[in-house]
């Protein structure tokens, strides 16, 4: 490996250095300092690493890939000679930005990587983190102590059992964020003055450990929404978010998408089609009743409006969404009118806080298997991950230029500046390696990483965890499932159709589409995961 080349070329290079001191004094004192100088080379090699770099004088530069919603900020150039002034002063490394938009980053990443085009950190999101490992992309953390040496600070920063859940197949091919992992489901959301309208006694069902969200069930939702759909019946009572609605609704491990699923996820690895389980259709049947009493828009198949959006405008009322610490301020600062008091909301939460498979893996850090630099790679991974000035650059930008921090501790944009003209401003900064260590915006508790941390060790985890679906084999029955899924489901989910003689039909379609064959290829590489972890 590369990684053995270099530290035998350092060593030389201390040695030598250490030779030429000992022939210029006295021997007895030479021979001190010589096996001073080796000791300590060998005792600390990132400090002998760091330290080669800078007396060469020649650093080498790290590419680093990862994608935002929209592309390269303009602002980009200016945080990259930031952060590269800074990298060069800590570790004598050079480092060059490069950012894709979120759309074209899977096909664009992964041209860089089979084509041999310079890209020595790259983020695997969206690319199937599994499915980079398996095809050579990535290289191996754990050989030679890489990571350990390294990247002893990730290490202390990263709960082992994340760690261990990135491994693929016994090996240490990525590694995962500082960040929310978990999600909360079942969160209903409702401004508090409906509520307060139709008399609910909501503040009499908070317990202690639920400040920002009510614990309850869905039969309590049935209650709410029928009050509200008779107090305001030319309102929508509840508002779809097509794009998240199925994975709020029940709580089941998708193994990375919805075709073959783990339906007691806590349970069993047993992978069932979600489509035919009896949950699946309760709950179709629910939505189905729900539409039919009027609740639902009977254009919420085609309308592109957000349901923050149709809050603000007055045509709706409530709404589902994933829960995590700080989500309350959020969902108040997006369905608040400018210059109109905050929109108080209610949040009723009806499932777990719950951690899947891919929760873990979706969006690894990783070394391209081919880098001139693994060394190199590690010590930028390992400075991103523990040092707050080179995390804030990557996830907010320039202090004064970017975003200013208030008196309470906060960060916001500066005086003229805001979403639309800021240059610095990608809204992925869950992304990067270690968002516990950035800045807090406004709006959002100074506690909210704290709370995350606390919010994904006590979430109740899929047996699964850290499983990853690598679905190359299967891409042709796999495209045919997605179409399948994308004739019915949100006609079936949103309660246009009869859910049982629609769910008869898409099943039909799918097996059609080859859905046993997937099936069966998630279960051998699941059972083959488990055997390799030890998970029974």
């Amino acid at each position: 490996m590369k990684l053995k080349k270099w530290a035998a070329l350092t060593l030389c290079g201390v040695l030598m250095l250490s030779m030429l001191t000992a022939c210029q004094g006295d021997s007895t004192e030479s021979e001190s300092v010589v096996q001073s100088e080796v000791s300590s080379s060998v005792a600390d090699p990132v400090q002998a690493a760091i330290q080669a770099r800078k007396d060469s004088g020649e650093y080498p530069k790290l590419v680093i890939a990862f994608p935002t919603v929209t592309g390269r900020p303009a602002g980009a150039d200016r945080i990259q000679e930031k952060l590269n002034a800074y990298t060069e002063e800590k570790l004598g490394i050079s480092v060059e930005l490069e950012i894709m938009d979120m759309a074209s980053y899977p096909q664009s990443m992964t041209l860089m990587l089979s084509s041999g085009e310079q890209a020595d950190i790259f983020n695997a999101v969206s690319m199937g983190y599994s499915a980079c490992a398996n095809k050579g992309y990535c290289l191996d953390m754990g050989e030679d102590n890489l990571l350990e040496t390294y990247g002893a600070n990730i290490m202390e920063v990263l709960n082992p059992l994340y760690i261990e859940a990135s491994k693929v197949d016994g090996i240490q091919y990525g590694l995962p964020q500082n960040r929310d992992m978990a999600s909360g489901q079942g969160g209903y959301v409702i401004p508090k003055r409906f509520l307060d309208e139709i008399g609910f006694d909501y503040e009499s069902m908070r317990t202690e450990e639920s400040s920002d969200y009510i614990y309850t069930d869905i039969e309590t939702i049935d209650e709410i929404y029928a009050q509200l759909h008779e107090k305001y019946p030319d309102m929508h009572v509840f508002l779809p978010n097509k794009s998240s609605h199925l994975r709020n609704v029940l709580q089941y491990d998708g193994l990375g998408d919805n075709f073959g699923v783990l339906m007691d996820p806590l349970n069993t690895l047993e992978v069932s089609n979600l489509f035919e389980s009896e949950e699946f259709l309760e709950t179709c049947k629910r939505y189905y009743e729900w539409n039919q009493n009027g609740y639902i828009s009977k254009d919420a198949l085609t309308d592109t409006a957000t349901p923050q959006e149709q809050i603000k405008a007055g045509t709706g009322i409530s709404h589902l969404c994933a829960l995590k610490p700080g989500i309350l301020q959020s969902q108040e600062q997006a369905t608040t009118l400018p210059g109109q008091p905050t929109e108080e909301l209610v949040i009723f939460q009806v499932l777990d806080d719950f951690m899947n498979s891919g929760a873990i893996n979706g969006m690894n850090w990783c070394i391209n298997s081919s880098t001139e630099y693994p060394v190199e790679a590690m010590q930028v991974l390992n400075l991103l991950y523990s040092d707050s000035v080179a995390a804030n650059l990557l996830a907010w930008g320039e202090e004064n230029v970017d975003y200013v921090k208030t008196d309470d501790g906060h960060i916001t944009f500066p005086e003229g500046v805001d979403a639309s003209n800021a240059e610095f401003s990608h809204s992925v900064n869950w992304l990067f390696p270690n968002q516990y260590i950035t800045e807090v915006w406004v709006g959002q508790e100074l506690n909210v990483y704290e709370e995350t941390e606390k919010f994904n060790d006590n979430s109740k985890k899929s047996k699964a965890l850290g499983f990853s679906f690598d679905n190359s084999s299967v891409m042709t029955e796999y495209t045919a499932l997605v179409n399948v899924q994308n004739e019915y489901i949100n006609q079936i989910m949103l309660g246009f159709v009869e859910p049982e003689a629609a769910l008869k039909e898409m099943n039909e379609k799918l097996y059609a589409a080859g859905l046993e064959k997937y099936m069966a290829e998630k279960q051998k590489q699941l059972d083959v995961w488990a055997a390799a972890n030890g998970v029974a």
